[in-house]
């Protein structure tokens, strides 16, 4: 009886060699049926085995690996494109995310130096205690994060005249970080603090008592400290506020009123103030520092409008790399779906191929993006601020996000497929 070999089936179409090999066989297993029933048999185990462990994604990922590494290989040029857009664009995104941050810093280091918000009598008009009010509440309200009313008067140690300056302690304290006391703050009334240099030319030490005159009253002091500003406070002697109302004979009147308000409520804070105290004028000091948030603000926007269009061309960047690379790979699928693979299969190599290019992208778009952040920030604030921490982790997940939706199409291609059509060279 003539056994028909299920390795080849002869058709119309099939290759002339592939035909002469398996009449070969079947004449063979004529002569000897029962070899030719062993050699098929243990054929078909081995074969039939491999072909469902490669159906169903039995090592996989050893497998899934190094066809990753030989596709990365071929082509490098291609991988190498498609990776620089993918960086381009990842790496303004970063910047942007990290001059948010920066901003944040920046305005941090903002608050280090006191003062943002000035309170100034109106011509013709004077402040007196009775405007604090309105700060109180504003503090309550988280508006205002700290003030110090301040009292400033000529005054006489000896035969030097001398500036006083009268405070709260604990307010100017809180106000102003930045200032460096050598001894002790103030605890009461009978106490003050003395400016380097003012020290320096009076002789007063910390510890010593000294008297402070003015036409109107004489007070008797002691020494606290000695304050370093590096300003022309130095120059000054701080004094409660009381005792400099009592010196100057003016009980509850102010000079002006210092204080520091978050940048992002400074302008409207600034028009309430204005409007809550008729008889004031409340001005915004640091004009340099505003003018670096608004330009550092600025530059955000338009690095955001520019990675929208940069990221637009690295998607079509990797787009084309990705069709023409499932172009290329046509024949090696149409194999492998016709040795059994899945779609699952076919569309997973692809994806992972996709994002690599994403990852190697999306990493070097983000080591970009801090450099730029790192040389913007020190053209436009002078000091080298750190950058957001979530930059890199952005940065690697817009870089897959580009790279990978990207490759939907192409990929969604290579898995439908049909390996007839490609093997016949259609």
């Amino acid at each position: 009886m003539r056994r028909t070999s299920r390795l080849v089936r002869p058709t119309s179409s099939t290759p002339t060699r592939a035909v002469a090999r398996s009449e070969q066989i079947e004449a063979r297993g004529r002569r000897n049926p029962e070899a030719y029933a062993v050699y098929v048999e243990g054929f078909r185990r081995p074969r039939t085995k491999r072909c469902d462990a490669y159906r169903h994604g039995a090592g996989k990922s050893p497998m899934a690996l190094r066809m990753l590494l030989a596709a990365l290989a071929h082509r490098k040029s291609q991988i190498a494109i498609a990776c620089l857009s993918v960086a381009l664009g990842t790496a303004l995104v970063a910047t942007a995310v990290s001059l948010r941050g920066t901003q944040q810093t920046l305005e941090r280091e903002l608050s280090r130096y006191g003062a943002n918000l000035l309170v100034l009598p109106s011509p013709g008009r004077s402040l007196d205690e009775t405007s604090l009010t309105t700060l109180d509440q504003m503090m309550g309200s988280g508006d205002l994060e700290s003030y110090s009313p301040l009292l400033s008067l000529a005054a006489n140690i000896g035969e030097r005249d001398v500036g006083v300056a009268g405070v709260r302690f604990a307010q100017a304290r809180n106000l102003h970080p930045w200032w460096s006391v050598k001894g002790a703050w103030p605890t009461d009334g009978s106490s003050a603090l003395i400016g380097a240099n003012a020290a320096l030319k009076l002789g007063i030490q910390p510890g010593e008592s000294f008297t402070v005159r003015t036409r109107r009253a004489a007070v008797t002091l002691r020494a606290a400290g000695l304050l370093g500003t590096g300003g022309s406070e130095e120059n000054q002697i701080f004094v409660e506020l009381q005792t400099a109302q009592t010196l100057a004979g003016r009980p509850g009147a102010l000079s002006l009123i210092e204080g520091r308000a978050p940048s992002r409520k400074l302008a409207s804070l600034t028009r309430e103030l204005g409007s809550s105290i008729p008889d004031a004028e409340v001005r915004t000091p640091i004009l340099v520092a505003k003018a670096e948030e608004r330009l550092i603000r600025r530059l955000e926007r338009l690095l955001i409008l520019v990675s929208i269009v940069v990221l637009g061309a690295s998607t079509l960047g990797v787009l084309a790399t990705m069709t023409a690379r499932v172009l290329e790979r046509r024949r090696e699928v149409g194999l492998m779906k016709a040795l059994g693979a899945a779609e699952e299969r076919v569309t997973l190599l692809f994806a992972l191929e996709a994002a690599a290019i994403g990852v190697i992208g999306g990493l070097g778009g983000a080591g970009l993006g801090l450099l730029l952040t790192t040389v913007i920030t020190l053209q436009l604030s002078g000091a080298l601020l750190p950058p957001s921490p979530w930059a890199p982790l952005i940065g690697l997940g817009v870089g897959l996000g580009v790279s990978l939706s990207a490759s939907l199409a192409p990929i969604r291609r290579a898995a439908r497929t049909a390996p007839a059509v490609i093997l016949r060279g259609e």
